[in-house]
């Protein structure tokens, strides 16, 4: 997939706020504070009805964070870099499904490149950005011990409760990995 043909899915949606936007260019698109595009800033969407919008372009199941939260991280293969750089997170579904949820078009080497590294095909799901990024530490004890596990490593009660979101942790996680 191409995020070209997502623009254009949102186009013809009539969900841009600048309808010529789809003729531009990926470098003039609106940009985040990391600067990636920011995709839910160029709709007229809530990150909410965004992330719904995704789903049905990619014609796959849309997760909660409660979803995510729920269950085994199974990303320890993959590097926290590229986790965080695109808004990514391998989780185990309670069938036993390995599943990717994003937050963002994905290209498809993308998608390729975490099937290789985790060794099996991935099932897609979406979820919003901040249930992907953000996180309340009390509330996901459950993701934390899991993390622990899968990569081998233990995090103080400071370093947990000092965590804003996935993107720290995960350059907690290179940190203690070395």
């Amino acid at each position: 997939m191409l995020q070209s043909d997502f623009m254009a899915h949102l186009a013809r949606k009539g969900v841009l706020r600048d309808p010529l936007a789809v003729d531009g260019g990926m470098r003039e698109r609106r940009r985040d504070a990391l600067g990636d595009v920011d995709w839910v800033g160029l709709t007229k969407l809530t990150p909410s009805g965004f992330a719904d919008e995704l789903a049905a372009f990619y014609r796959c199941d849309r997760v909660q964070r409660r979803d995510l939260v729920g269950s085994r991280f199974a990303g320890a293969q993959l590097s926290p870099r590229f986790l965080k750089e695109e808004h990514l997170f391998p989780y185990e579904h309670p069938s036993g499904t390995l599943t990717l949820a994003i937050a963002r078009p994905v290209e498809d080497e993308t998608i390729r490149a975490a099937e290789v590294a985790l060794r099996q095909s991935l099932a897609i799901v979406v979820a919003t950005a901040d249930d992907i990024d953000d996180w309340d530490s009390l509330r996901h004890v459950g993701l934390v011990v899991n993390v622990e596990a899968a990569f081998g490593i233990k995090f103080t009660s400071l370093e947990v409760a000092s965590l804003a979101n996935v993107g720290e942790m995960l350059e907690l996680i290179e940190r203690k990995r070395g």
